[in-house]
């Protein structure tokens, strides 16, 4: 934080800005039309340069205090701030006489260790839990790719998606990979598709942004995803979660698998 600090304050020549990602307040405003809901905002100031002036009536905090140095990620001050601000929101409407709790839904499967590392899945032993950024994580691949087991402990087929580094605004940073999910025990033939960087992002900011992409299908039992980059690129590929799904349960994703050609399917990896 401090030599974030000195970085904005002490560089008069370079213009600082908050991240907006295209057509998001469009989306919100839709959302609460359609069900009569709020929108909360964590309180920031006009410019970035007045990030460590006092926030007013709040315990003495600092705009700083409640976001991260990458300017979108709240602090655990900031999560305790909207926290509050959703307990006054609700706390005075009427109590539901019966609630009703339900459990996640029963068919998705997660594993996310892009925040919580100790959640990384089995892999092969020449992949590298790398943090990027303070406190986020991914899975790095070498130039001869790699594989991530997951199982899938539903007794019905399953939508993946994997989620992926991406960098913006276009040309990414990282490289395009063929991606093979493989379930011997279903008798399906293994699904290969080529993941691209995407060729338009929905964000103007230049850095690491995780991205949910559909790559295939999750078979019952163990599914063997074989990633093998396609390219050398400034970065190498990383995956930080995965998720199996209903078909219907799909999560925000962008598509950025597409047709491998004839010579990506008999490509060697690039080791």
């Amino acid at each position: 934080q401090q030599s974030f600090k000195d970085a904005v304050l002490n560089s008069p020549d370079v213009k600082w800005s908050w991240p907006e990602p295209e057509g998001g307040i469009k989306s919100w405003d839709n959302v609460i039309a359609k069900v009569g809901g709020h929108v909360l905002y964590l309180p920031r100031p006009p410019s970035v340069r007045e990030m460590w002036t006092p926030v007013p009536d709040w315990d003495g905090y600092q705009y700083a205090d409640f976001i991260q140095i990458d300017l979108k990620h709240w602090t655990d001050v900031g999560h305790a701030f909207m926290a509050d601000r959703i307990r006054e929101l609700v706390e005075p409407l009427p109590r539901v006489p019966n609630p009703r709790l339900t459990d996640w839904p029963p068919s998705n499967v997660c594993n996310r260790w892009h925040t919580q590392p100790d959640n990384t899945p089995a892999h092969s032993d020449n992949l590298e839990l790398v943090m990027y950024r303070p406190g986020k994580y991914g899975l790095e691949f070498p130039r001869e790719g790699g594989s991530i087991t997951l199982f899938n402990p539903k007794q019905e087929a399953l939508k993946l998606y994997v989620e992926v580094l991406v960098t913006g605004p276009p040309p990414s940073k990282y490289p395009a990979a063929k991606v093979t999910v493989e379930n011997k025990a279903s008798g399906k033939s293994p699904e290969t598709c080529v993941l691209e960087q995407p060729k338009k992002t929905l964000f103007s900011w230049n850095y690491h942004v995780p991205i949910f992409t559909p790559v295939g299908t999750a078979y019952p039992g163990e599914n063997i995803l074989h990633f093998a980059p396609l390219e050398e690129q400034e970065i190498s590929f990383r995956v930080t979660s995965t998720m199996m799904t209903i078909p219907k349960g799909e999560p925000w994703s962008m598509d950025l698998c597409r047709k491998p050609t004839k010579e990506e399917l008999q490509a060697p990896s690039l080791a």
